[in-house]
C-alpha cells in the first residue's frame, strides 16, 4: 500500500530541508517538516498497526485522517517562520493541497483493497 511511494516522498521532502538548511533559510525547512507526517503515518500503519489492529480498515484510515489533522495544524504553526507574507501564503496553499490530494489518494487505495 504505497510503502515504497512514501518512504521517496520523506526522502525527498528531507532533501528539501537539508537545501533550505544549506541556503540559509531555516524557517522554510522547519516549515516544510509536517509534509512527511502524513507519509510517515502511512508507513507506519503499513509496519505497526497493521499487526496491532489486525488490520482493521477504520483504524488504518482513522489514523491516516488524524496524521492529516496533524500535519496540516503544524504547518499552519510552523508557516509563522517564513516572513513574507505572499510566500507564506503559497507555502500554505500548496502544503495542505498536497497533504489533502495525498490522504485521498492513500484512503483510495486502501478503499480499494477492501472492494
Amino acid at each position: 500500500m504505497y510503502s515504497v511511494e512514501c518512504f521517496a516522498i520523506i526522502l525527498i521532502i528531507l532533501v528539501i530541508i537539508i537545501v533550505f538548511f544549506r541556503v540559509h533559510k531555516p524557517g522554510y525547512a522547519l516549515a516544510s517538516l509536517p509534509l512527511c507526517i502524513l507519509p510517515f503515518a502511512q508507513l507506519l500503519n503499513k509496519v505497526v498497526f497493521k499487526e496491532v489492529t489486525s488490520g482493521n480498515i477504520a483504524v488504518i484510515i482513522g489514523v491516516i485522517i488524524g496524521a492529516l489533522i496533524v500535519a496540516c495544524i503544524l504547518t499552519g504553526l510552523l508557516s509563522g517562520n517564513i516572513q513574507n507574507k505572499k510566500a507564506r501564503a503559497s507555502y500554505l496553499s500548496v502544503a495542505g493541497l498536497f497533504q489533502l490530494v495525498l490522504c485521498l489518494v492513500l484512503i483510495s487505495k486502501i478503499i480499494k483493497i477492501i472492494i
